[in-house]
């Protein structure tokens, strides 16, 4: 019910004066968010024991990462993971790098996670779809033990957690699975394959951010380097309003890779522009409308 580490901390931080306990911090951190796509049509296809079994099964999958690397996993909410690496857990040079490593980690695992669905759920045919979105965001934040006199939850809050869940959702309108901000970019170090997306402001957001898929760890093969060549050209010369030039780099990606969605987003989007020029005043940022 609660982490170890947790435990160890609200004991040795007690001291004298109970109102000690785990007093809360500000601090840097990697907030990590995945939810479950379809998780609605999941549910309404198993019985509600059925649907507890698979969940557990899942959960089990997704917070073994975590806990390896030293991350702290804050709650489930519905199908939903929230987990968070920061001091004295982990240290702050490693927070994004870590976050990072289990995202793609988590990616790798729901594939062979599938292949487990039949048995788990007893559907040998047209058994349910299970695939995650993730979202991470790297920022300051508040660590502690909050809430009130009575009930009280070791948890992490601020700007930043309510980001890694936007930017979950954001890839449902991308069509990728992984989304990060641009300070776990410049955190997270080398050894990771990512490429900006755009320049977002999210749901309830004025100040708009660099958003990057993080693809894969490592190296990529030639033909997705190429893939994020032509998107990364493709992508400046929106921000220029070259609409016809952009066009055709974000086609470029899609002859390579037919099931490139963040190409088919912006070329869908382009059209829109075409008809709906924005103001002089434009700056390439993207307002999203949904969470």
């Amino acid at each position: 019910y609660v982490d170890p580490r947790v435990i160890d901390r609200l004991v040795d931080e007690t001291g004298d004066n109970p109102d000690d306990l785990a007093a809360a911090g500000r601090q840097e951190a990697t907030i990590f968010f995945s939810d479950i796509a379809g998780y609605t049509s999941i549910s309404e296809r198993l019985t509600p024991a059925g649907l507890v079994h698979l969940m557990n099964e899942y959960f089990n999958m997704a917070g073994e990462p975590i806990m390896e690397t030293g991350g702290l996993l804050d709650k489930f909410i519905g199908d939903a993971v929230m987990a968070f690496w920061c001091p004295p857990f982990v240290p702050t040079e490693d927070i994004a790098k870590l976050g990072s490593k289990v995202a793609i980690g988590e990616a790798a695992m729901i594939r062979e996670f599938q292949k487990r669905v039949p048995d788990i759920t007893g559907i040998r045919t047209g058994a349910p779809v299970v695939d995650i979105r993730i979202g991470l965001a790297t920022g300051d934040v508040v660590v502690g033990s909050i809430g009130s006199a009575n009930k009280r939850n070791f948890i992490v809050i601020g700007d930043t957690v309510n980001l890694s869940s936007r930017l979950e959702g954001a890839n449902k309108f991308y069509g990728t699975q992984t989304l990060i901000c641009e300070r776990t970019h410049e955190m997270m170090g080398n050894g990771f394959t990512t490429r900006e997306v755009d320049n977002l402001a999210v749901k309830g957001k004025d100040e708009a951010i660099r958003v990057y898929e993080l693809y894969c760890a490592g190296a990529p093969s030639q033909d997705i380097v190429d893939v994020f060549g032509a998107f990364a050209d493709g992508l400046a010369l929106y921000r220029r309003c070259d609409w016809d030039k952009a066009a055709a780099k974000f086609n470029e990606c899609l002859k390579a890779k037919p099931d490139d969605s963040p190409a088919k987003t912006f070329i869908a989007r382009i059209e829109r522009l075409k008809t709906e020029p924005p103001g002089k005043d434009w700056d390439g940022v993207w307002h999203s409308l949904e969470k």
